[in-house]
């Protein structure tokens, strides 16, 4: 047996000892990220970690991809993975996996210089993580020291860390927060209009009203209470269904979105309790119910991602208005909505009885369409035999939340926190991974946020280090703690 077939006998036979699935990030390191552009990844085979061969897999669009492996200098060693790719968005971040296959290893010989503008960072799973709130802070306080953006995205991690910050008294996750509201308003508390612009009544923009809500109660500092106010009153004047509905946004008129129930309602019912305002109650819960009513389906229980009352688009249903399909992630932005309005409801309420009700109605059909191979929730949530569906990671992390926080509130049984946990540790087994800083990878989240058809929801891009994704893990890592 010559040297060189010795040595793929050898590596093939231990490739038992390998990891058995890897991950790595290829960072597009300049400011202007055209696509489609074509590249050359190359990466350092020792540094993969991996002693066969194996599948390599571009996790942001689901492809599998072809590779060679290079000898550089004829020892029948391999030195080099080289990868002819295309970048098919202008993503900063894309992921790729790798997993062992039992092929030989056939080798290549061509030595490919590396493109200088492309950063490789090789990720490997952990398992003695003990403190999953603070890993997961941590880790984005690391990759983005000083966040610049007024989104909803980033308001949702922000309020899950406040959450955090509550609970620990950590001052440094206080001073990121804090950073990032006073970005956005001046000394009287006015949001400046570069970043929040009201006549575009988008309900996405409320959300971060969340964070200078928490801060006002914790520093009564007026400029908090006055750019949470001025969110307030664009709801006192937001474009609204014959019925009362909130439009999604300006530009998307008569149109009901289960994401815009989060953006407002939670945001309404927090802003009621802290101002006293009963009717900011009454209105909220009269959009969660509302939602429930154009949204919902009687044949499934669940809801659709959208409706349209003027049923002039082309997604909407001709008879009912409601757009086609049941998008996990939107699904998972109302269920929350039932489970947070209730930590502002009075207790002695009859609104907090219902949203429980609701709750507990929604949480029989999420359950049943989750994936009993993986523990996880597909991209379009009951339509796992599609072909192209996928594994969504940023709902599937929304379900656990609230499968997890529905227990310790009392609502559902301890199965559910069981349900939960079991969630966690599929996500934690799949599609958690850390740098050799130790710094949290959540992967899978899909970057959507608009309604279509089957073919627009099967073939969005995924993304790695998500806000989406990161603050649903964070909200169910707090709830395990």
């Amino acid at each position: 047996m010559s040297n060189r077939l010795l040595f793929i006998f050898l590596i093939t036979a231990s490739s038992a000892f390998a990891q058995d699935k890897g991950m790595f990030i290829v960072t597009r390191d300049y400011r202007i990220r055209s696509f489609p552009e074509k590249t050359t990844i190359v990466l350092d085979w020792k540094a993969l970690q991996m002693q066969g061969d194996f599948d390599v897999t571009d996790n942001n669009f689901g492809k599998r991809l072809t590779k060679k492996i290079v000898d550089n200098n004829g020892d029948n060693q391999p030195d080099q993975v080289v990868i002819d790719y295309v970048f098919e968005s202008n993503e900063q971040l894309y992921s790729f996996s790798v997993k062992p296959n039992s092929k030989l290893i056939n080798f290549s010989a061509a030595n490919t210089t590396a493109d200088p503008r492309l950063k490789v960072t090789y990720l490997t799973s952990k398992t003695d993580i003990t403190n999953w709130p603070d890993k997961i802070i941590e880790s984005v306080m690391s990759f983005y020291p000083a966040p610049d953006k007024y989104d909803y995205e980033t308001a949702f991690f922000l309020t899950g860390m406040f959450s955090r910050y509550q609970q620990t008294k950590n001052q440094s996750y206080y001073n990121y927060i804090k950073k990032w509201a006073d970005r956005f308003i001046d000394s009287h508390g006015t949001l400046d209009p570069k970043y929040y612009k009201v006549d575009e009544y988008r309900l996405d923009n409320l959300l971060p009203g969340r964070i200078f809500l928490s801060l006002y109660e914790v520093t009564k500092d007026p400029r908090y209470k006055g750019a949470a106010q001025q969110l307030r009153q664009q709801l006192q004047y937001q474009p609204r269904t014959s019925d009362g509905g909130y439009w999604y946004q300006q530009t998307y008129p008569y149109q009901v979105w289960l994401d815009g129930a989060y953006m407002s309602d939670v945001f309404s019912m927090q802003y009621a309790k802290v101002f006293n305002e009963p009717a900011m109650f009454k209105d909220a819960m009269q959009q969660v119910k509302l939602v429930h009513e154009h949204n919902g389906s009687t044949e499934t229980g669940l809801l659709f991602h959208g409706w349209d009352e003027s049923g002039s688009l082309a997604w909407a249903n001709e008879d009912t208005g409601a757009s086609p399909e049941y998008w996990s992630r939107g699904i998972g932005w109302y269920y929350m909505t039932l489970l947070d309005c209730i930590d502002y409801v009075p207790l002695e309420s009859l609104d907090r009885k219902e949203l429980g009700m609701m709750f507990r109605e929604l949480t029989k059909p999420v359950q049943k369409f989750e994936d009993p191979k993986t523990g996880l929730w597909y991209q379009l949530i009951n339509k796992s035999y599609e072909p192209r569906n996928w594994i969504e990671t940023s709902s599937s992390a929304m379900f656990a939340y609230c499968f997890a926080k529905g227990h310790n509130e009392g609502i559902l049984d301890k199965t559910f926190l069981d349900a939960a946990q079991k969630v966690f540790v599929s996500l934690q087994s799949d599609y958690i991974f850390f740098d050799g800083q130790g710094r949290l990878y959540f992967d899978g989240t899909a970057k959507i946020n608009a309604q279509g058809d089957l073919d627009y929801y099967l073939s969005s891009e995924r993304t790695v280090n998500d806000f989406k994704g990161l603050g649903a893990l964070l909200y169910l890592s707090m709830e395990l703690d």
